[in-house]
């Protein structure tokens, strides 16, 4: 499974300290090979140590977790130094950072504060935490307006430790304590990415690691009573809701050392709750279509549509996680998993004419796989056993028969193909014509398929037409981008390669009278469609105002007849996709998850 880190790092020198204070060169090391250590005495839990040699500018390369006996394990942190962001590029660091250690009362947490650490590549894996009778997971916090690391580990129970550093490690011993289970009042709070970013900091509410083993709350110190626990979130509960939503604000009663659950549930309602865009001060509402999908197209009689669904499987490595999307389709009975195959990354799909087949794109690290899926019987067609290309980077169906039409064939060589589905007992593939194409989006209306071919000298791209029957194609005009209506009148043009030397146009071409009505000029053009009577064009423009702010879109529509765009919002990033009706469109978005990413589809009128 591709993802996977090796734990144990080779490098081929090493710079150590001799015990006379020489530096010498030294043999190759390994960065997790077990250090020479003292017995130094063990400390409370309670009580703080600070050491380290004041080293910066370095990688914190490996946590390593080992069971030492039924009462003892031992956490080594291993550092690499160098300017490379490959581990190749670096090499053992001649000391530690500075570092302190402290604790968290309640749920006992150990907290590692690294200074001067620049980055972070170790894994944590899964067997090293079953192994150990102390250690129940770990916690970061990353550096933010600072180059202090902090690591929040959670234990099984009470401990006693020691700390010491030898060469480029830090290593701490932890004894296991007994304790007598208890059961306390804790205030939680789902802020734990408002934490990191200093959005949100109180003396009264620490990090945690939450139940899943990946992602933080914020916790409170723990009460001995549910009228304790009340009061004190009374005194506190207007300075909280200041900062964070009420939502994110709960009472849990926890055993010792029990983590707490993170709710994924309420972040996704607050994600999908929250304002998308705004107009003349207000923010706007859009209303979910698929949450935690991507939509990919309409069926033909808009009645249904495809999406993909993706998911996340954690590997046997903390942090690592592995990705695969399945194909669904929504209609009027429900959504179903269309086929029972997982694929690395739906690049496009879209309807047969007659609803009967969906063809789409999987693409995986080698090639982007043209497939084709009955929508009655979940069966599955490879065109590439049948003579297609194995690397298909746009596609379109016919409009009257089962015809798919694709651009397909090696990495670096592809023709414009025909898959005709038509007699599915005798599938036939050919070529439109004999020459070469380069990867552009393909349009099609009655027997005229659009495309791009790069132009005089491969310094521009030019918009040709070709006839589906004869072969025979012609330039229309040049142009970077397009996209044909549907009832095939007009071509939508954004265009960066003006001759007046305008940074950028966007416009329509009518293909029967020749003329153009430009919609915007100068502007930089996000995204476009149309809507499904061909009456508008919705697009986004950027807003030179630094992606960093909270809607750095300006979303309008073009109303053909009129001649005119209408404003209609501020808005967040994301795609555009046509809607089921001409007032309405669809707006994609990705939103970030503390462990993974969630994709929700709005509809906006």
């Amino acid at each position: 499974m591709k993802g996977f880190y090796a734990k144990y790092i080779a490098v081929t020198a090493a710079i150590i300290f001799l015990l006379s204070g020489c530096l010498n060169a030294g043999p190759a090391v390994d960065i997790t090979e077990s250090p020479q250590i003292t017995m130094e005495p063990f400390f409370a839990s309670s009580e703080a140590f600070s050491g380290g040699d004041g080293l910066t500018q370095l990688n914190l390369a490996d946590i390593k977790i080992e069971s030492l006996s039924d009462e003892q394990s031992r956490i080594t942190l291993s550092f690499m130094s160098g300017g490379g962001v490959s581990l190749a590029d670096q090499h053992i660091s001649s000391g530690v950072p500075n570092y302190n250690i402290s604790h968290i009362e309640g749920v006992d947490r150990m907290v590692i504060r690294l200074d001067g650490i620049s980055n972070w590549s170790y894994k944590i894996y899964e067997e090293e935490l079953e192994s150990s009778n102390i250690v129940q997971g770990i916690l970061r916090r990353e550096p933010i307006g600072s180059s202090s690391l902090y690591l929040y580990i959670s234990t099984i129970d009470e401990y006693s430790y020691r700390a010491e550093s030898s060469a480029n490690k830090i290593v701490i011993t932890l004894n296991h304590i007994n304790e007598t289970e208890e059961y306390k009042y804790y205030i939680k709070i789902n802020a734990f990415e408002e934490y990191k970013n200093g959005y949100f900091v109180s003396n009264d509410f620490y990090p945690c690691l939450s139940s899943d083993g990946k992602n933080g709350v914020l916790l409170s110190k723990p009460f001995d009573t549910k009228e304790e626990v009340d009061a004190y979130l009374d005194s506190r509960r207007t300075e909280i809701e200041s900062i964070i939503d009420g939502s994110e604000i709960s009472i849990e009663l926890l055993g010792s050392n029990q983590l707490p659950e993170y709710d994924y549930e309420d972040q996704i309602q607050q994600i999908i709750s929250s304002p998308i865009g705004s107009k003349g001060g207000e923010e706007i509402i859009g209303t979910p279509l698929i949450t935690g999908g991507r939509f990919l197209s309409w069926s033909n009689d808009r009645k249904s549509f495809v999406y993909a669904k993706p998911y996340n499987i954690l590997g046997s490595q903390v942090g690592d996680v592995y990705s695969y999307e399945e194909l669904w389709i929504r209609n009027k009975d429900g959504d179903f998993n269309l086929s029972s195959q997982k694929y690395t990354s739906i690049l496009s799909a879209d309807y047969s004419y007659d609803n009967k087949f969906i063809a789409f794109i999987d693409q995986n690290d080698e090639t982007r796989m043209l497939q084709i899926v009955n929508t009655e019987t979940g069966g599955i067609y490879l065109p590439s056993d049948d003579g297609f290309g194995i690397d298909t980077s746009s596609f379109v169906w016919s409009a009257n028969d089962n015809r798919l039409y694709a651009i397909t064939g090696e990495r670096d060589s592809k023709q414009l193909l025909c898959y005709d589905m038509r007699m599915l007992s005798n599938i036939s593939v050919y070529a439109m014509t004999e020459e070469e194409y380069m990867e552009s989006s393909l349009n099609l209306h009655d027997t005229s398929i659009y495309y791009l071919q790069a132009g005089e000298g491969n310094l521009t791209t030019d918009i040709y037409k070709a006839d589906t029957e004869t072969g025979h194609s012609s330039k229309i005009l040049s142009g970077n981008s397009f996209m044909l209506s549907g009832d095939g009148k007009y071509l939508l043009i954004n265009d960066m390669q003006q001759s007046d030397g305008a940074e950028y146009a966007f416009y329509i071409y009518d293909t029967e009278t020749k003329e153009k009505q430009l919609i915007e000029s100068g502007n930089m053009i996000m995204d476009y469609t149309w809507s499904p009577d061909s009456s508008r064009v919705y697009y986004t423009v950027y807003k030179s105002a630094g992606w960093d702010e909270k809607y750095p879109l300006e979303l309008y529509y073009y109303d053909i007849k009129k001649h005119e765009s209408i404003y209609m919002m501020d808005m967040i990033t994301g795609a555009l996709y046509p809607a089921d009706q001409e007032n309405r469109i669809l707006v994609m978005s990705i939103f970030q998850m503390q462990d993974s990413q969630i994709t929700v589809t709005y509809q906006v009128e």
